[in-house]
């Protein structure tokens, strides 16, 4: 049974965030109440992409929990579960994902994002908006907006269905990335017309300034991509290959993207950054351990 306590799936909900507004607009905020960890703080999560997976989806996520906290994580237990991970299994999508998010809510964590690399038309995305899970609130599933209208009408029907139900189980958290211009978010406001309000993106360190300017109110979580042990310092370094969207890898600075980030920090720092196969688990601790010092120094608590 899952426990009866209702956790905060997503960030900042005591502010007026997009998806907060939403639940507002729709009645839904009855039983909103903040992370059990977050305690007023800047919240951090983990991709569970961080550690390889070598077994089931609970026992992933009790792992990856049980590893993030022998590295000194603060908030060990808030995970970005990875859809690749319900790809390697044979369970049904709502199976997988209840089994995967338990562990957390045992531990009083919290569930900020379901990473994918699905367009907002992609057939398989139909596996997760239409089914419901026992969270109690939203998730927020890192969507491709590579289709303006896909995203206009992929709102427009979880917004209907939740007015229905009562409840809103999966929310888009639409990619920013080098990709996108500031003329492709504009297009995009204008296609949503008064459902952009709600939209919640998530940024990344290679975003654009004007474009970052420009999605300031949309912005709930910030990626911070971290390559291997040796790579992480203040010119923070993505060996190619690593990240399907950056084949070539690249070089941020890590101070200046922190910096860049909202003043009250409210947005959802999310660490990110795969294993390979051939890195040990204590290889990993260690990475997390270099990643959480170094964003020590620059006052953000992990």
């Amino acid at each position: 049974m899952f426990l009866e306590r209702i956790f905060v799936m997503v960030m900042h909900v005591s502010d007026v965030d997009p998806l907060f507004l939403l639940l507002g607009d729709l009645g839904l905020t009855s039983n909103v109440v903040p992370c059990g960890s977050k305690q007023g703080r800047q919240l951090v999560g983990y991709c569970q992409a961080l550690f390889a997976k070598d077994s089931d989806a609970g026992a992933h996520t009790k792992l990856v929990k049980d590893e993030l906290a022998l590295a000194g994580a603060q908030f060990a237990a808030s995970h970005e579960l990875f859809l690749g991970h319900w790809n390697q299994s044979n369970e049904s999508f709502q199976d997988w994902f209840n089994a995967a998010a338990y562990p957390l809510l045992e531990a009083t964590g919290c569930v900020p994002v379901l990473i994918t690399g699905l367009e907002a038309s992609y057939p398989a995305a139909a596996a997760i908006w239409q089914v419901g899970h026992k969270l109690g609130e939203p998730v927020l599933v890192r969507t491709l907006p590579q289709d303006l209208s896909a995203v206009g009408e992929l709102l427009f029907q979880i917004i209907s269905t939740a007015k229905a139900a009562g409840k809103v189980d999966w929310w888009p958290l639409l990619q920013a990335s080098a990709a996108t211009s500031l003329e492709f978010w504009q297009d995009m406001a204008e296609a949503l017309g008064e459902n952009w309000k709600y939209a919640c993106v998530a940024v990344d360190p290679f975003v654009t300034d004007d474009v970052r300017e420009f999605l300031r109110w949309q912005t709930v979580v910030a990626q911070l991509m971290i390559g291997d042990l040796t790579d992480i310092q203040d010119e923070m370094s993505l060996p190619a290959g690593m990240f399907a969207a950056y084949p070539s890898g690249g070089q941020y600075d890590l101070r200046r993207y922190i910096e860049s980030l909202d003043n009250d920090k409210k947005d959802i720092l999310i660490i990110l950054g795969p294993s390979r196969p051939e890195w040990s688990r204590q290889h990993n601790r260690t990475r997390i351990s270099a990643v959480k010092s170094l964003l020590n120094e620059v006052d953000v608590v992990v």
